[in-house]
């Protein structure tokens, strides 16, 4: 969908334009990395993770997750977050692609209670074990510029922090091989956001009883969301999006029954698909 990725395109540039300034105070939940030299905004990781080393309440870096989450959800991995755009570029390399395991989804919850909270607090930021250290978005954005920029050449910066590369060879041979596969299994701001899909005002309006279950609406899902995951037991229409949904919606242009669509679910009443309409009308 070409929108999404000039959406994805503007967004990276924006976010890391010299000329915006530099706001760190504000953080905005997607990863991209806030000691980029053109960073213009604060990653809610890295802050978060400095501030619960400091015995401190991290108020303001949660409370912007859980707005912007509450208004856009996972939307924001899907159309603004440049290290999902770069995995989105990643997966085209014309290599053997595999599919792994949906449970494997629950590790970025491990990956945020782990290595973004229990780490800085017991341990502290300097530890490897705690994700900036490993994160590779700031391997992109922060290390390999800040290491040019000191006189280094691409050898020694990779000699310095190897340990860093390697885990940034891995993710990156993973985006290729497995569509969003960081997002999917490991991005701890991913598991924030996923947390509030279910609530955001960005959702999908699922009709249950008009959907033939042909599977066609995800056949190119990026999150691996099955059709299962919008249905509720006792409910004709299920107005939520699934916690794993980035809203990309390859499903709305697929689906030839028109079950899933666009909505913002929460500033409109919720309304009954057409098979419930055709019942209440033959009572009628």
């Amino acid at each position: 969908m070409y929108r999404r990725r000039l959406s994805q395109l503007f967004f990276a540039v924006f976010l890391n334009f010299p000329l915006l300034g530099q706001w760190k105070s504000l953080c905005v939940p997607i990863l991209n990395c806030h000691s980029c030299p053109w960073a213009a905004f604060a990653c809610p990781v890295g802050v978060i993770g400095h501030l619960v080393s400091w015995s401190v309440f991290p108020f303001l870096a949660l409370g912007t997750i859980l707005l912007l989450g509450a208004l856009f959800g996972r939307l924001l991995c899907g159309w603004v977050c440049p290290f999902g755009f770069l995995q989105d570029l990643l997966h085209k390399v014309p290599i053997r692609k595999i599919h792994l395991p949906r449970r494997l989804s629950l590790l970025k919850y491990v990956v945020l209670v782990v290595m973004v909270v229990v780490v800085p607090l017991l341990i502290g930021v300097e530890s490897n074990a705690f994700f900036c250290s490993l994160c590779p978005a700031a391997t992109i954005q922060a290390v390999v510029p800040w290491g040019l920029m000191g006189g280094k050449n691409l050898i020694e910066i990779v000699a310095g922090t190897w340990i860093r590369f390697v885990v940034l060879a891995i993710i990156v041979l993973l985006a290729m091989t497995s569509r969003r596969s960081f997002c999917r299994f490991l991005c701890p701001i991913g598991a924030f956001l996923a947390l509030c899909n279910r609530f955001s005002v960005f959702s999908l309006r699922y009709a249950q009883n008009d959907c033939p279950r042909c599977k066609r609406c995800l056949k190119d899902c990026p999150m691996d969301v099955q059709i299962e995951d919008f249905e509720r037991k006792g409910q004709t229409t299920v107005v939520t999006a699934p916690s794993e949904c980035i809203l990309c919606l390859n499903c709305t242009k697929n689906c030839h029954k028109s079950s899933l669509r666009w909505t913002l679910w929460n500033l409109f009443p919720k309304v009954k698909d057409h098979a419930s309409v055709k019942e209440s009308e033959n009572h009628v």
